[in-house]
C-alpha cells in the first residue's frame, strides 16, 4: 500500500484510540527511535509525526501489505500534506534492516516488506496485552 494512504490511515486509526493499535505504535516508534532513524530531539514538534511514520508500518502490518514508495520526490509527499523526512525515514528503515526492499538497492524504493526484527517486535507487542494486570491494594499485600 502507498505510504501516503497508510499515513492517512494511521491519522485515522490514532484517533479511535485502540489499545492493541496503540501498543504496536508505541513499539515500533520505540524500535526507530533505538535505531536512530527518528530523532529523540524536538519531540515536542516532531513527536506526533514520528508517532503517525510509526502507524503507517503498523498500518501496513496489520493490513499484510507491503510499505510501497514509488516515488522519491518530495513534492508528492508535500502536495498530500505529509512530512518530506519521509523519504529520509524510509531510507534508513532500509539501512538498518527494518525495512527490506524487493528491488536490488540500498534505499527506500518500489516494495518494502518487514525486517525480521520489526516482525519479531510486532509480534511481541501482541503478547503483552493478553496478559491482565492484577490491580488493587489486596493484590499489592499479597505480593509483599
Amino acid at each position: 500500500m502507498e505510504v501516503k494512504e497508510l499515513m492517512a490511515e494511521s491519522k485515522r486509526r490514532l484517533c479511535t484510540n485502540d489499545p492493541i493499535y496503540s501498543e504496536r505504535v508505541d513499539v515500533v516508534l520505540a524500535l526507530l527511535r533505538a535505531f536512530g532513524i527518528l530523532s529523540h530531539s524536538r519531540l515536542t514538534i516532531n513527536g506526533r509525526l514520528h508517532r503517525l511514520f510509526a502507524g503507517a508500518i503498523v498500518s501496513a502490518y496489520e493490513n499484510k501489505t507491503s510499505v510501497d514508495l514509488y516515488s522519491r520526490r518530495a513534492i508528492d509527499l508535500h502536495d498530500n500534506g505529509l512530512t518530506t523526512r519521509i523519504i529520509s525515514w524510509l531510507d534508513k528503515c532500509v539501512k538498518h534492516e527494518v525495512l527490506v526492499p524487493t528491488a536490488p538497492v540500498k534505499f527506500a524504493k518500489g516494495k518494502l516488506n518487514f525486517g525480521s526484527i520489526l516482525l519479531h517486535y510486532l509480534d511481541y507487542a501482541k503478547l503483552q496485552l493478553q496478559y491482565k494486570a492484577r490491580r488493587g491494594a489486596k493484590n499489592i499485600m499479597e505480593a509483599a
